[in-house]
């Protein structure tokens, strides 16, 4: 089975360099996508994945036209009428506390949020797009969900190497803030949100997934961790560190027992290489204050308190404070507890159907949102979505759903599936849909090392 798909490459590539010579091009591609999901939720997935990246497309490669936010907003509609009725009951062992949550989320707003309709607009659009999501995975056959996988490889590796190109051209690499690299997206946390789960699924497939250690895919950890090191997010990077941690732990219990995982000889010769490449660069000033200056970027503090408070602690400290005023409540769901509205709302005959809103830490965002009861019900949604990603018998796929949880330790894009949330989602849905590829080297279709099989692998 292939790896990469050079076609998809070839179309997507093309499409990027249409999206820069001409901006009504960007416009044409999402019509054509409305199009393309007619062939059903595998069209419609990658249909949202497509307008979710054209949605934050760096400026210095193709201003998105105003009818193409529309359009890129109604794919996600379009998606959800051609998906939903396809909702059956099995389904639902998924849905309930989305469902739930949502419900909690919009009843408190009522009472409580500064501004009702957004709240409630955004209650609405949470439930539509991860229902839309979760069904149309469940609705794939298994060979679709392999397909899937290997569509995903390619547009990593589309994304990676075309983020990379920009830096041939910094006022385009570095278009934002002239300092963390943003590649082809609009912002460089933005980067850091696509990129983490990817550098968490390969590097997991390096260490924990039994096979000889291709080159390739070392030199693909290696791009990859450095794209997230020149984007200059600690978010990113931080949720790749605990993805991997994550399937470190679930291989320490399943290791031995599953065909597909590393033995253990390996694993403690890989990790030793790497403590000892870190205590050796450590020992050199220069990589330290590399480190530093990562660790602490722009913030003028010197010390970790000092820097946490000025970048996302200042805003969890706050957050709680809303939290313990109005803990029953919260203060509405997905606006500022302040009461100052988006700064980018976008209303349709009076309607909001876009308030985007920045807010850092997800656990704590939760909470101060919608109170003790919409944080119980949000818990319990990760809870389920999480036991559904550990039937996963590949780490790969567990350190990807964690990274794409983890990254809402500095960007709460969880909540916003209307946004660049959606592609969270879309990665989390692919994650938890793995197990039923149909063979068994479709667990290593979007590996950049070469497939190996695994008979026994269907005997567990």
């Amino acid at each position: 089975m292939k790896m990469i798909s050079l076609p998809w490459a070839a179309v997507l590539l093309t499409g990027l360099g249409l999206a820069h010579l001409q901006p009504m091009a960007i416009t044409a591609m999402l019509a054509a996508m409305l199009v393309w999901m007619l062939r059903g939720p595998e069209g419609c997935i990658q249909a949202m994945t497509l307008a979710t990246v054209f949605s934050y497309l760096n400026p210095a490669i193709g201003v998105l036209p105003s009818e193409a936010g529309i359009l890129s907003r109604l794919i996600l509609v379009v998606a959800a009428l051609r998906i939903l009725p396809m909702l059956r009951a099995r389904e639902m062992t998924l849905l309930w506390p989305v469902w739930t949550f949502s419900l909690v989320a919009g009843v408190l707003s009522t009472a409580a949020s500064s501004s009702v309709p957004i709240s409630v607009m955004k209650a609405v659009t949470f439930a539509m797009a991860a229902s839309t999501v979760i069904t149309a995975y469940d609705s794939l056959a298994p060979r679709q969900i392999a397909n899937l996988q290997r569509w995903y490889a390619t547009l990593a590796l589309v994304f990676v190497l075309a983020s990379l190109a920009t830096l041939t051209s910094p006022s385009i690499a570095f278009y934002t803030n002239g300092t963390g690299l943003q590649g082809i997206l609009n912002n460089s946390q933005a980067l850091a949100v696509a990129l983490a789960p990817l550098a968490a699924w390969q590097l997991a497939g390096v260490l924990f997934v039994r096979g000889n250690l291709p080159a390739v895919g070392i030199a693909a950890v290696a791009l990859i961790y450095a794209a997230l090191y020149l984007s200059e997010s600690r978010t990113g990077m931080a949720a790749s560190v605990i993805g991997v941690l994550s399937a470190a732990i679930t291989w320490l219990f399943w290791s031995g027992r599953i065909a597909l995982l590393a033995g253990r000889g390996r694993v403690a010769a890989l990790f030793a290489v790497v403590a000892l490449a870190l205590v050796g660069a450590l020992a050199t000033g220069h990589f330290q204050d590399t480190l530093l200056k990562f660790a602490f970027k722009r913030a003028e503090s010197r010390e970790l308190s000092g820097a946490f408070l000025e970048s996302r602690g200042g805003g969890v400290v706050t957050q709680w404070r809303n939290f313990v005023a109005q803990p029953w409540t919260g203060h509405g769901f997905g606006v500022y507890a302040e009461g100052q509205p988006s700064s980018s709302l976008v209303e349709v005959m009076g309607i909001p159907i876009s308030a985007p809103i920045e807010k850092g830490f997800v656990f704590t965002a939760v909470l101060e949102e919608t109170g003790v009861f919409g944080g119980f019900f949000f818990f319990s949604m990760l809870f389920v979505l999480g036991r559904a990603a550990w039937k996963n018998r590949d780490l790969r796929w567990i350190a990807l759903f964690t990274t794409c949880i983890a990254v809402n330790i500095g960007e709460c894009i969880f909540l916003s599936p209307g946004g660049i949330g959606l592609l969270d989602w879309l990665l989390v849905g692919l994650a938890i849909a793995s197990p039923r590829a149909a063979a068994p080297e479709a667990a290593a279709v979007i590996s950049m090392a070469p497939v190996v099989r695994y008979p026994n692998l269907m005997r567990y």
